[in-house]
């Protein structure tokens, strides 16, 4: 289950877990909530579109207001329909598991509730301290459901565990499992000499709710007191 269609971080350990699947033997299915470019990257797996709706609401609290009980009930409408939709999917597919690559849906987690299979959660993100993002629920209620709904919860930090288990979750069901890098595509490179200057990397989306912005401030702080220091970023706009 993937709660986008456009490429992003998530969506990207998304393409690889499903090559990695493939290459064991199983056929990926991949459930998206619209058309989009990611379905073009997932050639290791079946795309299909069907409705999904998130607990949160895409909603800076700096451009927005809190969400209300309307948010709620766009959520709920439908919800059981969403839900049979996708035990429908699994039966027609002869599904084993189902896996929700982000901690925004719980459709996923319903349907595998709802069709006895086994169901992991992959969480790549935070659920209250992320700015970008208003609940529908309360944060504890979603962080309990992550755990019931769940017979492991995967989580790519240490901080992103934390954060599930202070709210409420498991904390026996979790286990962290970093993002991986490709070594044939990466391959590292020999420690800089110690007359090199200091450097710091900044790779991610060049987008505000990565706090680059932040970054950059502070960087004119080091840079008072270490003149030579520089900043390399890498990434691009969402």
């Amino acid at each position: 289950m993937s709660h986008s269609a456009t490429p992003g971080g998530a969506q990207s350990v998304l393409v690889e877990i499903t090559a990695g699947l493939r290459g064991f033997g199983f056929e990926p299915v991949v459930a998206l909530p619209e058309h989009g470019r990611l379905s073009a990257r997932l050639t290791d797996a079946i795309t299909l579109v069907t409705p999904l709706r998130w607990w949160a609401e895409w909603a800076p609290s700096a451009r927005r207001p809190r969400v209300g009980v309307d948010a709620r009930q766009r959520f709920l409408h439908r919800l059981a329909e969403r839900v049979e939709r996708l035990v429908r999917i699994a039966e027609d597919f002869a599904i084993e598991a189902i896996v929700s690559n982000t901690l925004v849906i719980p459709d996923g987690a319903l349907a595998a509730a709802e069709a006895r299979l086994p169901h992991i959660w992959y969480a790549h993100e935070f659920i209250e301290a992320n700015p970008d993002l208003e609940l529908v629920f309360a944060a504890e209620d979603v962080a309990r459901h992550v755990g019931l709904l769940s017979d492991r919860v995967v989580v790519v930090s240490g901080a992103v565990r934390d954060e599930l288990v202070a709210l409420g979750t498991d904390p026996s069901k979790i286990g962290i499992v970093h993002n991986g890098v490709d070594r044939d595509r990466f391959r590292a490179e020999p420690f800089p000499p110690e007359q090199a200057p200091p450097t710091v990397a900044f790779v991610g989306a060049l987008s505000e709710r990565k706090g680059l912005d932040v970054l950059l401030e502070a960087f004119v702080h080091v840079q008072h007191g270490l003149p030579a220091a520089r900043l390399v970023v890498a990434g691009g706009a969402t």
